[in-house]
């Protein structure tokens, strides 16, 4: 079978139901550390933007000691929760499989650290869709890591999945086209996307029309 063509997807709230585990952390975490605990609608904005951000987001009033301490602990719930209890959204494993098998490479491109991104796949049992891995934990933006990732690909024709605008900014600073996964945490800032999946079936489908225009380009 001839791989033609790249699909990149965002892991939180693209593949990965990420809310449960994390606000279930960051709750936790602040009563460890007997913090005030942040709505869960505050959680939700800052997911996918790095644990980093969103510990300094949810607690803001704690100094860098003490703030470096509450990642930790965040850190160490969260992964406990990916471990135990980490959840797709219904009909990725099905939509992964399926891609694959009509001829397309899968990559995922993440906010998150390699160890974080990996500990999601390995959980959830679809690490052997991907055959690329970028993380941006350590850029300044989305955009840069997605730039790494279409140098090192080799491919040309790439498209990126993404629930949030800095998705949605990689993907115009990189010159791809971008499907906006509405069911995410960020559908309320991508209402003007062009492309919308409400779904994961619908996902499918604007995945599958874009493997046949690919086909048909190559």
């Amino acid at each position: 079978m001839q791989v033609s063509s790249l699909i990149v997807f965002d892991l939180d709230g693209t593949l990965y139901r990420t809310a449960p585990v994390v606000v279930a952390a960051i709750l936790g975490a602040a009563g460890e550390h007997g913090h005030p605990q942040p709505a869960e609608a505050e959680i939700l904005e800052f997911i996918g933007r790095g644990i980093g951000d969103l510990v300094r987001a949810m607690f803001p009033q704690l100094a860098a000691e003490e703030l470096e301490a509450t990642r930790l602990t965040v850190r160490r719930l969260e992964r406990a929760g990916i471990r135990s209890s980490a959840k797709l959204f219904a009909g990725i494993p099905e939509l992964l499989a399926g891609l694959r098998n009509a001829g397309s490479e899968l990559a995922v491109c993440s906010n998150g650290s390699q160890e974080y991104i990996s500990t999601v796949l390995e959980s959830t049992g679809i690490s052997n869709h991907f055959g690329l891995l970028e993380s941006g934990h350590d850029d300044t933006s989305k955009s840069v890591a997605m730039a790494r990732l279409r140098q090192d690909s080799g491919f040309g024709n790439i498209i990126l999945v993404g629930d949030t605008p800095q998705d949605r900014q990689a993907a115009a600073d990189n010159g791809l086209p971008f499907i906006a996964a509405m069911y995410g945490y960020g559908a309320a800032s991508l209402t003007d996307c062009a492309l919308q999946a409400h779904s994961v079936s619908e996902l499918a489908g604007l995945l599958r029309d874009w493997q046949a225009q690919s086909k048909r380009t190559a």
